[in-house]
């Protein structure tokens, strides 16, 4: 089983302090078409977390073959976070998950001294075990600031 992973850096450095995490686990519904659409809405709603007011980094990760996704989010205060899953495209992806009958999916945020954007963080605060498999992360540059965050 093969993970595809990719992260983004909203900002140069994360801020001192208490950061929110955000995570998510979601199962698409089956066929191409139902596999479409969700990347459309995942590209999509990048693009408004890009430029989400709090919103700090990002990580995304998905089975290569298969339907599960998982979202981890680091954001400066929960107005931010509450302001984005709310608005746009997200609240439109997310009435569409509903709507082909996807309501397994799992959301749990929290407060942490420091960030973090390593899945193996977020998992037991989902409630879900690890997925199996090799984890293919996208080459991207790290900035300074987040160089000592762990991934």
């Amino acid at each position: 089983m093969v993970l595809l992973r990719r992260v983004r850096y909203l900002v140069t450095a994360p801020p001192n302090g208490p950061i929110l995490h955000a995570a998510t686990y979601l199962r698409r519904s089956a066929g191409w078409g139902r596999a479409r659409k969700f990347s459309q809405f995942t590209h999509a709603v990048e693009a408004q977390l890009a430029v989400s007011l709090g919103a700090l980094a990002y990580s995304l990760q998905r089975r290569w073959i298969g339907r599960d996704a998982w979202t981890l989010s680091l954001w400066s205060n929960r107005k931010s976070m509450m302001s984005f899953l709310g608005a746009g495209i997200h609240r439109e992806a997310a009435s569409w998950q509903k709507a082909e009958g996807r309501n397994d999916g799992r959301f749990v945020d929290w407060e942490a001294p420091t960030p973090t954007l390593s899945f193996t963080d977020a998992y037991p605060h989902l409630g879900i075990s690890a997925p199996r498999g090799r984890v293919l992360v996208a080459p991207i540059p790290i900035p300074p600031g987040w160089r000592d965050v762990p991934r």
